[in-house]
C-alpha cells in the first residue's frame, strides 16, 4: 500500500493522517516531502503527525536518517521562505515508534522541535503546550 495521507485543520494545529507501510511504499525523503509541503502552505507553527496507520518497521541507520533529514530540511526551507518556527509532534506504535526515540533525538539535536509520542492525547496535550513566546 502506498504511503498516503489526508489534512485535518484543527483550531490549533494541522493534523497529518498517514497511511502505508514503511517497508516497501515510502522513503523518508517522501514523508518529509510531504510534511515540508504542509508546512509551507500553511505556514504552519504546529503539526501534528499521525503515524498510527504506518506499518512496518525501520533500521537503526533508518531512523537516523530520518532524524538527520527532518532537521535539515526543516531549517533549510524555513530560512529560504522566512516561514515561523513550527512545533512538531509525532504520535505512532511501536515499531514504527522507536521505543528509545533515536530518530527524535537526532533531529532535537540538529534543533528541529519535535517530540514522538504512543498516545495521541498526551501528543496533542504536548503541542498545545508549547510556544515560541
Amino acid at each position: 500500500m502506498p504511503l498516503t495521507h489526508k489534512i485535518e485543520k484543527k483550531p490549533d494545529y494541522i493534523q497529518m493522517i498517514f497511511e502505508g507501510d514503511s517497508e516497501t511504499s515510502f522513503t523518508n525523503e517522501a514523508l518529509i516531502k510531504q510534511i515540508i509541503e504542509v508546512y509551507v502552505a500553511h505556514k504552519a507553527t504546529k503539526i501534528l503527525v499521525d503515524l498510527r496507520k504506518v506499518t512496518g518497521d525501520r533500521t537503526t541507520m533508518q531512523r537516523f536518517e530520518l532524524g538527520v533529514l527532518a532537521a535539515d530540511k526543516y531549517h533549510e526551507i524555513q530560512s529560504k521562505l522566512n516561514l515561523p518556527n513550527c512545533f512538531f509532534a509525532a504520535v505512532g506504535n511501536e515499531p514504527i515508534v522507536d521505543p528509545n526515540r533515536f530518530a527524535e533525538t537526532v533531529a532535537v539535536n540538529r534543533g528541529l522541535n519535535i517530540k514522538v509520542f504512543t498516545e495521541m492525547d498526551k501528543a496533542i496535550s504536548w503541542l498545545a503546550a508549547q510556544s515560541f513566546e
